[in-house]
């Protein structure tokens, strides 16, 4: 868990955390891996091959750099490859988000912002920050 000190000190907030361009990027790279443009279909079958993509973000506070640890793809509507891998770090790096895509559009039945299911995973398994991205862009789930 962070520190105060360390949150008000070298950490970033998740917005800061969102402007950086390895973060970026690898938001981009798992929002293409999530293959989000393929063919609408309904939430139940016929099968899909949009799978949510996603991962970890960690910074370290002495080079001020970040780097991505992803996670393997899941499926159409969820992500448990995340579960159980909270990266455990230490200074002077921290854990300071994880990201994931909504690759289902809000025709195919599907709402772009954050589920239950992922707001519950930030404040009691990540216990930082979530980033979502979805075809209505990037959403922030804060923590605490």
């Amino acid at each position: 868990m962070l520190h105060k000190e360390n949150i008000s000190g070298c950490v970033p907030n998740v917005n800061t955390v969102m402007t950086d361009s390895t973060v970026g990027a690898a938001i981009e790279d798992a929002w293409n891996d999530s293959n989000p443009n393929a063919t609408d279909v309904p939430p139940n079958p016929p099968p899909s091959i949009k799978q949510e993509q996603g991962g970890w973000v960690i910074y370290d506070c002495c080079d001020e750099t970040y780097r991505i640890i992803r996670v393997p793809g899941g499926t159409r509507d969820e992500l448990p490859t995340i579960v159980r891998t909270r990266p455990n770090v230490s200074h002077p790096e921290y854990l300071v988000a994880w990201f994931h895509t909504h690759p289902n559009t809000l025709a195919e039945g599907y709402a772009q912002g954050p589920s239950p299911a992922d707001i519950h995973f930030t404040h009691n398994s990540a216990r930082v920050p979530g980033i979502v991205r979805s075809h209505d862009g990037d959403c922030v789930i804060n923590y605490p």
